[in-house]
């Protein structure tokens, strides 16, 4: 039986002794302001819960926009208010640092988080929220900071999620969220995985076209 859970200035390297600084991407933040404003929409639009939530069934039926539309609907205004208190000022971050590899950590969490709804590892009959999408995001981010700053201070944002990871660990109600659905901890997890998998992948990306120059 499947069951209702909840959620779910750029560095380049010149040579091997010196680093330059290079300007954030032209272009400004508008995806992190879409996303964050369809969000926003989401959660006025009458019944958006029940009728845009992964369902399990409903997705065996025909209706597979839940798929995509399941990381965007929230719960409770608690859910829907802390994972965008921290999903704005990283998406920002990281869409700064660079948008493709924003874009291609938004698509690879998605796809990751919800083929493993769908598949026989999961019982669920029901999922919403951001923060599976959101944990991608914070690593990346988290991995990247660790490249610009150096000594202890580079390492705290992986640590703070580290250990906030570790907390959810067992748990079945989220820290600090109201809300009805219990906390879904293996999304926050696979969250990491595919964020951790888009950043080696974009590192060897990145080496590689170092090396051809």
């Amino acid at each position: 039986m499947r069951y209702k859970v909840m959620k779910g200035m750029i560095i380049q390297k010149s040579s091997p002794l010196t680093m330059t600084i290079s300007r954030p991407q032209a272009g400004g933040v508008w995806l992190s302001g879409l996303i964050g404003a369809l969000v926003l929409l989401l959660e006025w639009l009458p019944n958006s819960l029940e009728n845009l939530c992964f369902d399990y069934e409903a997705i065996l039926a025909g209706e597979y926009w839940r798929l995509l539309t399941g990381h965007f609907v929230h719960s409770s205004f608690s859910h829907l208010f802390w994972d965008l208190l921290i999903f704005m000022p990283v998406s920002v971050f990281l869409e700064r640092v660079s948008r493709p590899l924003f874009v291609v950590t938004l698509l690879a969490s998605m796809t990751l988080i919800s083929l493993f709804l769908l598949s026989s590892y999961s019982q669920l009959a029901a999922y919403s929220g951001l923060s599976g999408v959101l944990y991608a995001v914070m690593l990346v981010a988290a991995l990247y900071w660790r490249t610009k700053e150096a000594g202890l201070w580079g390492w705290v944002p992986l640590i703070l999620l580290s250990g906030k990871t570790l907390l959810e660990l067992g748990q079945h109600d989220p820290l600090i969220v109201s809300t009805e659905w219990a906390l879904y901890s293996p999304a926050h997890l696979l969250g990491g995985l595919s964020g951790m998998a888009v950043w080696v992948c974009w590192k060897w990306v990145q080496g590689t076209r170092n090396k051809a120059l």
